[in-house]
């Protein structure tokens, strides 16, 4: 979100009700297509329409949900490619800082 880059409170506010205002008329839209999409299946099988929308809205959330955690899972992989970059980094200038990495940074000049 454009709001996050100057985070105060004169622009996370308004870009929050914008977002709330906008998000709304989406998550109608899914659900009215989802139900209409439940008839629709119900009709050609033989299953209830209940059961079918049930089972409709449950995929969805099933999906929805499912980026989260993928997102999660997404987030802890660089940090942890962070961590051990910058373990390497830091062992990197320890062993320069040594004798022996004195001696080796001055036969590669």
């Amino acid at each position: 979100m454009v709001a996050n880059l100057y985070a105060v409170w004169a622009t996370l506010i308004p870009a929050s009700v914008l977002l709330g205002i906008a998000a709304a008329p989406n998550w109608v839209a899914k659900s009215t297509y989802l139900t209409q999409l439940g008839h629709k299946y119900a009709a050609l099988s033989s299953v209830s329409a209940d059961e079918a929308i049930s089972r409709f809205f449950g995929i969805f959330c099933m999906a929805f949900e499912s980026g989260a955690c993928t997102e999660e899972v997404h987030c802890k992989i660089q940090q942890l490619k962070t961590i051990i970059l910058n373990k390497i980094l830091v062992e990197q200038i320890w062993f320069r800082m040594t004798p022996e990495g004195a001696f080796q940074m001055s036969i590669h000049f």
